[in-house]
C-alpha cells in the first residue's frame, strides 16, 4: 500500500491533536482501510476515505466524555511499552498500551444486546489495568469511548475510566458467546476463512493438547500459541496420541490453560494454503473447562517463516510516504 503524503501529513495532525500514539492511529487506518465498505474506491482514493474515517472517530471520541457500559470481564492483560518514533527529533519514544476483554452491553439501554467487547487502554488509562482495578469474572459499569466494530464492540480509553462494580445477573462468558457466534468445527474451518479486520469475528472450540509462548526470530517478539482438538478432527484418538489438531495464536498474556482444557476461541481464521494449513488468530480466549497453566511454557525461536495469518498480525506500513520509516 502506498499512502499519499497529504493522508500522512493528516495523520500526524491527528496524533497532536489527539494526544494518541501515531502506531495507534497507524493501526485503525489499516484495519478501515481494508473494511468492506471502501472495497468500491481505488487507491489513492481508498487512503484518503481510510484517513477521513478515523480522523472523524477520534473527534467523536475527544469530543465526548464516553459512554457507559456494563458487563463480565473475561481477561485482563498486562501494560506493555512500546515504541514510536517521534516525529519533530527522530528519535524512538515510548508509549504504554493494554487490553482486557469482557462481554458487555450499553447500560442503561433497553434492549441493548451483549457482545463480546474488546478494551483498549493507553496512557494514563492503563493506570486501570496496572493497579489490578478490574478482575475476571466480576462485573463493571465502566465509561468508555467507542462503538460496534467488526461484530463485536470496540471500546478504548486515554484517561482513567470511571469504573464502578455492580451486581448483574448476567451468565458465564463461555453460556453467553456460543449465543452470539455460531461456533465452526475445527473440521470446517478451512472452508470459513475470514475476510478481513471488518469480518465477524469467527467462533471455535477445542480441548486443548499443548500451550507455549514462542519468540519469533523474525521480530524477537513473543506469540502465544495452542494447538487443539476436537470430535471433528480428533475421532477420539486422544489416547492413542494420533489425533490432529489446530493451531491457534494469540497474545502471550492469553495462554493461560494448560492440556486438558476445554476452550473457545475467537478471533480471525486464516486461509489454509499449500505452504500452511489453516489456523486461527485469536482475540479472546473463553474457556469452559480451564486448567491453569502452572508448570511454565515452553519457549523457542522459531527458525522458519510463520504462516501467513500471524504476518497479518503486523501493520506493514513501511510505504506510508517517502520519507517515512515504520
Amino acid at each position: 500500500m502506498k499512502v499519499p503524503n497529504d493522508v500522512v501529513d493528516g495523520m500526524k495532525q491527528l496524533d497532536e491533536d489527539s494526544g494518541e500514539s501515531f502506531d495507534i492511529i497507524k493501526a485503525e487506518f489499516k484495519k478501515v482501510f481494508e473494511e468492506k465498505y471502501l472495497e468500491s474506491f481505488e487507491e489513492p482514493e481508498r487512503c484518503r476515505q481510510a484517513a477521513f474515517i478515523v480522523k472523524a472517530r477520534r473527534v467523536n471520541s475527544l469530543r465526548s466524555d464516553g459512554e457507559w457500559y456494563e458487563g463480565k470481564m473475561i481477561s485482563v492483560g498486562k501494560t506493555q511499552t512500546k515504541q514510536t518514533k517521534d516525529k519533530e527529533t527522530g528519535a524512538m519514544r515510548d508509549f504504554v498500551v493494554g487490553s482486557a476483554y469482557a462481554v458487555m452491553a450499553k447500560a442503561d439501554s433497553e434492549g441493548a444486546k451483549i457482545m463480546l467487547t474488546e478494551i483498549t487502554f493507553f496512557d494514563e488509562g492503563t493506570k486501570t489495568l496496572d493497579e489490578g482495578v478490574l478482575e475476571v469474572n466480576k462485573c463493571y459499569k465502566i465509561k468508555l469511548s467507542g462503538g460496534e466494530e467488526g461484530g463485536m464492540l470496540k471500546l478504548r480509553t486515554s484517561v482513567r475510566p470511571s469504573v464502578q462494580e455492580i451486581a448483574l445477573d448476567i451468565a458465564d462468558a463461555h453460556e453467553i458467546i456460543p449465543q452470539i457466534y455460531k461456533v465452526t468445527p475445527l473440521a470446517e474451518a478451512p472452508l470459513n476463512p475470514s475476510k478481513g479486520f471488518g469480518d465477524k469475528p469467527k467462533l471455535i472450540r477445542g480441548r486443548v493438547l499443548s500451550a507455549r509462548i514462542n519468540t519469533t526470530k523474525k521480530s524477537g517478539k513473543d506469540l502465544g500459541f495452542y494447538n487443539i482438538s476436537d470430535d471433528s478432527i480428533g475421532a477420539g484418538a486422544y489416547a492413542t496420541g494420533s489425533t490432529r489438531d489446530f493451531t491457534v495464536m494469540c497474545a502471550p498474556e492469553l495462554v493461560q490453560f494448560d492440556a486438558g482444557s476445554d476452550v473457545y476461541f475467537l478471533g480471525r481464521i486464516s486461509e489454509e494454503t499449500d505452504e500452511y494449513s489453516a489456523s486461527m488468530f485469536a482475540d479472546a480466549v473463553i474457556p469452559v473447562l480451564g486448567i491453569p497453566l502452572e508448570r511454565g511454557v515452553s519457549s523457542r525461536i522459531i527458525q522458519e517463516a510463520l504462516p501467513d495469518n500471524e504476518k497479518a498480525e503486523t501493520i506493514d506500513m513501511s510505504d506510508i510516504g517517502e520519507d517515512e520509516e515504520f
